[in-house]
């Protein structure tokens, strides 16, 4: 009993170790403390999840996703594992022809953000959501893509055959391709996307995550807003009149407008000009946080 009690002392030991590698960036000498520690006590889910977490820091997705697997299997309640596996999942599908390996990597996202919502671990929740949502943009992306290459193939074809049709002549043909090409579409043109003005911070100019309105009535990202006034003291960034920094609100009408536009136009997070699929990015930093 007392080397049992011994072992799992020493495997929090290697734990904490990891936890501290990591949170310096030596990502292997982290994953040489997890690994001393399920060495010791190989039953606790967090030792692989924490593994796992440094795998990915490495983009060694293969072995990040095993291990997360074990860690959902050994407590299908980890809510870090789920979001691991997510992940890997979408950084592997991000380059493979098809969507079903990143709709199973966003169904593994939302079960992780569903399980902080049971667990009451609202720490996660934001990293998880922004997550979510370049999840669902690239997956916007690559059916755009697919779609477009589709129309291209259709409209090879339908000029292929009406080439063949001597009943036209080549005035009648190119413009009865022109037709179809305006009815469908021009696949090769891709259209100009814009965030519209009234969804975006009057400071950075960016769509709002958490918009607030001041006594001016402007709309500004939260973030921002306190970045200003720290920097400049209590002035509208607009109006440069004096505010009062506890009259200071959450513009929950334009959240929601913030919320239906990126369910209609899931391209517009985190929104850049001339974006596609290859450049979307997916994460940021390693998430969630320690364990």
């Amino acid at each position: 009993m007392d080397i049992e009690r011994g072992s799992k002392e020493n495997s929090m030991r290697y734990k904490e170790e990891g936890n501290t590698a990591f949170k310096h960036g030596n990502y292997q000498k982290a994953v040489e403390s997890y690994t001393k520690a399920i060495e010791l006590n190989e039953s606790e889910s967090v030792f692989y999840s924490n593994r796992a977490r440094c795998y990915k820091a490495m983009r060694m997705f293969d072995l990040a996703y095993e291990d997360a697997k074990v860690a959902v299997e050994m407590d299908d309640k980890n809510i870090k594992a789920h979001a691991l596996l997510g992940q890997c999942l979408a950084e592997k599908g991000k380059l493979e022809p098809g969507i079903e390996r990143l709709e199973t990597a966003h169904a593994r996202l939302m079960k992780s953000l569903t399980l902080c919502a049971g667990q009451k671990k609202q720490e996660y929740e934001k990293e998880l959501q922004r997550n979510i949502l370049r999840l669902r943009k690239l997956i916007w992306f690559k059916k755009d893509e697919a779609l477009r290459k589709r129309k291209l193939d259709m409209l090879a074809n339908i000029k292929r055959l009406m080439a063949r049709d001597s009943s036209l002549n080549e005035e009648e043909r190119t413009k009865k391709y022109e037709d179809i090409v305006e009815l469908l579409g021009n696949p090769s043109v891709i259209p100009e996307r814009t965030v519209p003005d009234y969804l975006c911070c009057q400071i950075s100019h960016d769509l709002m995550e958490d918009p607030v309105t001041t006594q001016s009535g402007y709309t500004y990202e939260r973030s921002n807003l306190r970045d200003h006034l720290a920097k400049n003291g209590n002035i509208d960034p607009v109006t440069r009149d004096s505010i009062n920094p506890t009259h200071i609100f959450p513009n929950l009408n334009v959240k929601q407008a913030i919320e239906a536009f990126l369910k209609e136009c899931p391209w517009g997070f985190e929104f850049k000009k001339n974006e596609d699929y290859h450049s979307c990015l997916l994460y940021t930093s390693p998430s969630p946080r320690d364990s």
